[in-house]
């Protein structure tokens, strides 16, 4: 890819990927009047929103793996690393699971796009308050158990700064223990070449997501939860 191509794609970028955000988040508020659990607004909406900021910003997907999703069917909590804004599209278009996410309480400040996240069934919560993010992944377990959506968790907490891994939470890891439910280990490279954490433009480039097996957890309790933390973080530093 040459460097005028790069530049184009920078500037599409920087025009497009928040006036197309805004736009079908508001699609997606008025829809989940509609559609309770955001089920279809997910497979619609979201999943469109995801192949068209991955054309915007010049992103093609390889993805490895996904017999592990169709031996096991779900739901899974699927633990990811996080390098870039784009890492949430890429995975959008690249598992084919309906999929729900843990993110910053920050998000909220976002006109249209917040309300649209907390509507779909998504969770926001204040890392630094114990309490309510305790309250969120209740919220996300009663999800689970309703609906038999997947929920994404990124453990790192926030987008590394030069590509590695950075050090994880437990909570993901007691809430798969608590709830019984497999960890799906998913592994994201590219997105930090493409568009690092401190740049608001992509340049392109191929990004490939690679989907381990399934680590069962209904046979573990609350004493397992950094072995399984550690062997999850291993699967994924592995890829890395």
């Amino acid at each position: 890819m040459n460097s005028l191509h790069r530049w184009f794609i920078g500037v599409r970028s920087l025009i497009l990927v928040f006036p197309i955000t805004i736009f079908l988040s508001a699609c997606a508020v008025i829809a989940c009047f509609f559609d309770r659990g955001g089920m279809k607004v997910y497979r619609y909406i979201v999943r469109f929103w995801a192949r068209i900021i991955l054309f915007v910003t010049g992103i093609k997907v390889k993805t490895t793996g996904l017999d592990s999703i169709n031996r096991e069917g779900g739901p899974f909590v699927v633990i990811m690393n996080h390098q870039s804004q784009l890492d949430i599209p890429v995975l959008v278009h690249a598992v084919p699971l309906q999929l729900r996410f843990v993110g910053k309480e920050e998000l909220m400040k976002i006109p249209i796009f917040g309300r649209a996240v907390t509507r779909m069934g998504h969770v926001l919560i204040d890392r630094k308050d114990r309490e309510h993010s305790l309250a969120g992944f209740d919220t996300l377990a009663a999800g689970i158990r309703r609906l038999g959506f997947s929920v994404v968790v990124a453990p790192e907490g926030t987008r590394s700064a030069d590509g590695g891994l950075l050090p994880f939470k437990k909570g993901a890891f007691v809430m798969a223990i608590d709830l019984g439910l497999p960890i799906l280990p998913v592994t994201i490279r590219g997105t930090h070449k493409a568009m690092p954490k401190s740049d608001i433009t992509s340049i392109g480039g191929e990004v490939e997501v690679i989907i381990d097996s399934p680590i069962p957890t209904s046979d573990m309790s609350y004493d397992d939860r950094l072995e399984l933390m550690a062997d999850v973080r291993g699967v994924i530093e592995g890829n890395l």
